[in-house]
């Protein structure tokens, strides 16, 4: 793992990280320093969700071919580049970064809270940051790129003593039913403990489906839920309370919250902490 090291605020990004750069063979990792970067994320972002999920974009977002959204101007964003991809098209990967003292002092909060009530796991007093907008761009969906982006999540957590990943991985489509065996998998045995509970939002709210565990096949209802998905909870993630129906996006989003205290000896094995420990 690279030596990271705090650097002051800057325009994009308000408690950013240096990152030096963590590198596999032609693809390396870097936090995004420029405008641009950041409209080549935003690019790929757009080809990922519009163009291949069958998100709904505003007209302006169809006019630039860009997914812009409130919470960017305010976000690290990590970017997976090609060396050997021409520069109009070398960002293969991204994942987005909110900090806590951000989200505060901006006042804008979290993504998540656009759709789930944080209020008790806020409540504990615990160092938060947020994940979101993950994406691959469909030539690059190895576990190379994957494992790039995570060493870089990693590396953020260990280096600011997050006590709480958070973010809203989803499910395609918008049929609940559908999806009733992960639900009801996902509700049986990952359900975050009552005091750090999130709820969706009460407008939103959309029961999961429940399911007698001794009626669940755990192990293959585990295998069809979506790969990041899974990385969340291989890595000791529990989910919200609820299914929040995303209809700009075409998808379910569960909230899912990973205790740092209870990261699984894994990945705390696979991502060692830059400074050893």
């Amino acid at each position: 793992m690279s030596v990271i090291t705090k650097h002051p605020a800057t325009k994009t990004a308000s408690f950013a990280l240096k990152l030096e750069h963590l590198a596999l063979e032609n693809l390396y990792l870097k936090v995004a320093e420029t405008q641009d970067e950041i409209r080549s994320a935003q690019a790929l972002r757009y080809q990922v969700f519009y163009d291949e999920m069958g998100a709904v974009p505003d007209a302006r977002m169809q006019a630039l071919q860009r997914e812009e959204e409130a919470f960017d101007p305010h976000c690290d964003h990590l970017l997976v580049v090609d060396k050997n991809a021409a520069s109009d098209r070398n960002i293969v990967g991204t994942y987005r970064v909110l900090w806590q003292e951000t989200a505060e002092r901006e006042k804008t909060g979290f993504y998540t809270e656009t759709e789930f009530d944080l209020g008790k796991l806020r409540a504990t007093g615990g160092h938060i940051m947020e994940v979101s907008r993950s994406c691959v761009h469909k030539d690059y969906r190895s576990k190379m790129v994957i494992n790039l982006l995570w060493k870089g999540i990693a590396a953020y957590v260990f280096a600011n003593d997050v006590d709480y990943l958070i973010g809203t991985p989803s499910l395609s489509g918008m049929d609940i039913q559908a999806h009733t065996d992960a639900l009801a998998y996902l509700n049986a045995f990952h359900l975050a403990p009552e005091e750090i509970r999130p709820h969706v939002r009460e407008e939103f709210y959309q029961p999961l489906p429940a399911k007698n565990k001794d009626c669940i096949n755990a192990r293959h209802d585990f295998m069809a839920l979506p790969p990041l998905l899974k990385g969340y909870l291989r890595m000791g993630a529990v989910i919200g309370d609820g299914a929040y129906i995303d209809h700009q996006f075409n998808c379910i989003d569960v909230a899912i919250i990973v205790p740092m205290a209870d990261l699984s000896a894994r990945y705390l094995n696979h991502y060692k902490r830059p400074d050893g420990r």
